[in-house]
């Protein structure tokens, strides 16, 4: 007994340490761990591993603040739960080129929680983002613009059947245009490195998308790009797109008649008339490489000097074109083309091209002018050149030298470098542009107005008028003098006060200015009160279009607006009986109609015919504050019961 007693006992014993010890290894083995490494990244994605053990439910949750970690209870309550003993977990919707916190943690079977485990990693890329407009489309091409985020990404622009592409994903867009870039590059024999130095784009850019198929929708991407592989940088941004359908080919059916030594009748029927297109008419000197045979290379060498304009729909027309009296030099080929184009894509035609002679001219050696010095003042000469019957066709440029100084070689070369120095201005911007171009911009022809500013008070002038070659030679030089004013200014002083402004067909149905209903009906009447000084002896008024309010202005003092408002038609002698002045003039804000400033100028001369300062009232004639018709009947009335001028004048 006693030994089955012992034997009992110490199997009672074995177990019950067994007991212990089994209870002891339970209790560490429910103490869970949770790992949590970087596996892979992309620009919006993730893939982690995270992993526990003894674990009963794993979690995980991404940081706003890496220096913020919840707690294991607090990410096993508002984290994303994993099914233990986890593995790869792919995390989405991040921001390329960012950096980013994950924690994880685990708790076990019987509540026992494992410490937290935190990583931070990174995405791929950068984070730019493009927004893509698409500006125009024809059966074969997209015009886009593109305006990206950032300025120092370079990016990739592609169209992809939206048939094929339409639904697919981010990573098999990126594959499929990495492969056309790279096709691109074989088909052009360069390298694909060589090729995206030439088609990878910075900051916003504007291009276009050619080769298309018509009447089909595509997909345009753009997207950050590496010049090394063509591997993605940025995410991809998409828009749906198509082609129009297929349009007959624009032809073009050119005209000339009637080619004198100054003007030729151009008419132009395009195909199309809805089309937008390019018609010109140059002198052949402008493509002096290039014949009849270039039309095509004309017309891109054209485009490729004014694109900018051209994209901007500046130069372009449709329809049916007729222009009676085009101006051209005498003695010169022309070339008169015509192409179609898109902006933002380009020509879309090919160029029909015609070239012409225009009449030979009498020669710039003979010329004949006579020069008219209509006004001078202190430092302005207004001079006027009216060419001699037959000699309409000769260019001249015109330029005024101290007598003292004159020559007249000085006087050829002065106008030479004038023609030189514009033509080099213009042909930086565009290749095309000739001397000829340069002679028709500098130089006059028929009867011209010269105006020199800026001239020495007190001293004498030789203007002369200069003819040209079309080339810009000078030949021959005619000449007339002209003395300019002293600087001082009389006392004599005419000045102008607003009074009101009037609706002109109130006017009239109140039975005022019966005379003159043209000048009054839908108009505004803009009444002024004149004063003047003892010493003005003969006084004027000029409604001028404009503000001239501020004599400091260039161009605006009163040198300069006695130069040429004493010439005027419209400069109106005031008798001593005129008090007041009507003039018509357009409203503001009336009838839908956008008005402009006005300026009432006024002036006077004295005894010894010294003109005095000149007066400026600037008004802004307003619909909304016309006055009351009453008033301008009533001091009609008084005008008429004395004896105050009631002439009409109107300044336009």
């Amino acid at each position: 007994m006693k030994n089955i007693f012992t034997l009992l006992k110490i199997s009672v014993l074995a177990l019950i340490a067994m007991s212990v010890f089994s209870c002891k290894k339970d209790e560490v083995k429910t103490v869970p761990t949770v790992s949590v490494e970087f596996v892979s990244s992309g620009m919006t994605s993730a893939t982690l591993s995270i992993t526990s053990e003894n674990a009963n439910e794993l979690a995980y949750m991404m940081l706003n603040d890496a220096a913020e970690v919840p707690s294991a209870r607090g990410i096993l309550t508002a984290g994303t739960k994993i099914q233990v003993p986890g593995g790869d977990v792919t995390v989405s919707d991040l921001v390329a080129g960012e950096t980013y916190h994950i924690a994880a943690a685990a708790v076990s079977e019987n509540g026992e929680y494992s410490e937290v485990a935190t990583l931070e990693f990174g995405t791929s890329g950068q984070n730019c983002s493009f927004d893509i407009d698409v500006i125009s489309a024809t059966d074969k091409s997209i015009s886009y613009s593109v305006v990206p985020s950032m300025d120092n990404v370079d990016y990739y622009v592609a169209a992809l059947e939206f048939s094929v592409y339409g639904d697919s994903d981010d990573e098999a867009i990126y594959e499929a245009v990495a492969e056309s870039a790279a096709q691109a590059a074989s088909a052009a024999g360069i390298s694909l490195q060589e090729y995206l130095s030439q088609n990878l784009h910075r900051g916003e850019y504007s291009g276009v998308v050619s080769e298309l198929v018509p009447e089909t929708e595509y997909l345009l991407t753009v997207f950050g790009m590496s010049s090394e592989d063509a591997s993605p940088t940025t995410p991809l941004s998409r828009i749906e797109t198509s082609t129009v359908p297929e349009t007959p080919e624009l032809t073009f059916d050119l005209e000339y008649s009637d080619v004198t030594t100054t003007t030729v009748h151009l008419k132009v029927t395009p195909s199309n008339k809805t089309a937008q297109f390019i018609f010109l008419c140059l002198p052949s000197a402008n493509f002096p490489d290039l014949t009849e045979d270039d039309a095509d290379e004309i017309a891109q060498r054209y485009v490729d000097g004014v694109k900018s304009y051209l994209d901007e729909g500046i130069g372009l027309y449709t329809g049916d074109q007729d222009v009676p009296n085009f101006s051209i030099m005498q003695n010169t080929e022309y070339y008169f083309f015509a192409f179609g184009y898109t902006p933002g894509v380009g020509i879309s035609s090919k160029c029909e091209l015609v070239s012409f002679m225009s009449e030979r001219g009498v020669v710039p050696e003979d010329f004949e002018a006579e020069i008219i010095i209509d006004a001078t003042t202190a430092k302005r000469i207004s001079a006027r050149v009216v060419p001699a019957a037959g000699f309409e066709s000769i260019f001249y440029g015109c330029v005024a030298i101290p007598t003292d100084e004159y020559t007249e070689e000085l006087a050829k070369e002065s106008v030479e470098q004038a023609i030189v120095d514009y033509y080099n201005q213009q042909v930086e911007f565009n290749p095309t542009y000739s001397m000829l171009d340069a002679v028709t911009a500098v130089c006059d022809r028929g009867e011209g107005w010269f105006e020199p500013s800026g001239l020495t008070p007190e001293t004498e002038y030789t203007v002369a008028a200069v003819s040209v070659s079309n080339e810009g030679v000078a030949a021959k030089v005619l000449t007339a003098t002209a003395t300019t004013g002293s600087e001082d200014v009389s006392a004599a002083t005419f000045t102008s006060t607003f009074v009101k402004v009037y609706d002109g067909n109130e006017a009239l149905e109140a039975g005022l200015f019966a005379d003159s209903p043209h000048l009054m009906k839908d108009k505004g009447i803009a009444v002024f009160h004149f004063e003047r000084s003892s010493e003005a002896v003969e006084c004027y008024y000029f409604m001028a279009n404009g503000d001239y309010s501020n004599p400091d202005e260039e161009y605006k003092t009163d040198d300069d607006l006695l130069s040429w408002i004493t010439t005027n038609p419209y400069f109106y002698q005031a008798d001593e009986n005129t008090h007041y002045a009507f003039v018509s003039v357009d409203f503001y804000d009336a009838y839908t109609y956008l008005g402009w400033y006005y300026t009432m100028l006024t002036v006077a001369k004295d005894s010894q015919g010294m003109w005095g300062p000149v007066g400026r009232t600037m008004i802004l004639p307003e619909y909304a504050k016309r006055g009351d018709i009453q008033e301008l009947v009533d001091l009609i009335n008084e005008i008429e019961a004395g004896t105050e001028s009631l002439s009409i004048k109107a300044s336009k």
